[in-house]
């Protein structure tokens, strides 16, 4: 949990059973934050048991922050890494606007398991550059002109 106007960031491991919230650490500073985000679980790094990842906002400054568990094993901890989500829609946008809904689609955090890439949809310009500055060079003489013709109407 941070606070604006804080000066510590306290977390805590939420379970099933009561008591469901337990507190992991905190962190403390003599600056008080502006602000902090959460980066997504994927941007953690696995191989020294980071389980989240801060910036936080200062005064002057964004600060980013690493949140550790300690662990004895440099293995990739199963029960840290669940499956997180993989960063491709599971859906296009026609089906979302049909009504439909699936699951997001996720992937392992395991280093090296997850070989297969997300594929990126290729964008092709509709209009070439110079079709574009002619098109906005008329629109710029259309605006003139009815400007022209607003001042006209108002006796200006």
């Amino acid at each position: 949990m941070v606070g604006k106007g804080d000066s510590s960031i306290k977390y805590y491991e939420l379970t099933g059973d009561s008591p469901y919230l337990h507190p992991l650490s905190e962190y403390r500073d003599t600056q008080s934050q502006q602000g902090a985000c959460w980066l997504p679980k994927r941007a953690c790094d696995t191989t020294t048991c980071e389980i989240a990842h801060c910036l936080r906002l200062l005064k002057d400054s964004v600060v980013p922050m690493s949140f550790r568990v300690p662990r004895k094993s440099d293995l990739f901890q199963k029960d840290l890494y669940p499956d997180a989500y993989a960063g491709a829609p599971s859906l296009e946008a026609k089906e979302y606007f049909s009504g439909e809904n699936k699951a997001p689609k996720l992937k392992s955090m395991k280093p090296g398991t997850t070989t297969e890439t997300v594929a990126v949809k290729s964008f092709s310009a509709k209009k070439s550059p110079a079709e574009l500055q002619d098109e906005n060079d008329a629109l710029h003489k259309r605006v003139a002109e009815l400007e022209a013709e607003i001042a006209k109407l108002k006796g200006h």
